[in-house]
C-alpha cells in the first residue's frame, strides 16, 4: 500500500473542489431605503401621546419642549439628506413662511 502525504492529498481535495464546483454567479446587493416622510410619523406619535398627559402628567411647558424637541430631530433626519442647494430651498421657504 503506497503511502499518500498530507500535501498531495490537500492539493487532491482542492483541485477536485474547484473542478465539481458550479460557476460563481454575480453577487447581489439589496438595498430598502425609506422616502424622507417615514420620519414624520415619529411627530404625529409624540403629538397624539403628549395630547392625553398635558392635563393629568405633564405641563404645557414641558410637553412643548418635547414636541419642539422631537421636531427638531425629524428635521435633523429630513436635512441630513439633503444636498446644499435643497437645504437652501428649504431655508428660504422655511424664511419666507416664518
Amino acid at each position: 500500500m503506497k503511502k499518500i502525504g498530507l500535501t498531495t492529498l490537500l492539493c487532491t481535495t482542492l483541485t477536485w473542489a474547484a473542478l465539481s464546483a458550479t460557476p460563481l454567479q454575480a453577487a447581489e446587493v439589496v438595498v430598502y431605503s425609506a422616502p424622507p416622510a417615514f420620519y414624520l410619523w415619529f411627530v404625529i406619535a409624540v403629538g397624539l401621546l403628549l395630547k392625553p398627559l398635558v392635563p393629568c402628567v405633564l405641563t404645557v411647558g414641558a410637553a412643548a419642549w418635547i414636541f419642539i424637541f422631537v421636531l427638531v430631530y425629524f428635521l435633523l433626519a429630513i436635512l441630513y439628506d439633503l444636498n446644499l442647494k435643497k437645504l437652501l430651498l428649504c431655508t428660504l421657504v422655511f424664511t419666507a413662511l416664518w
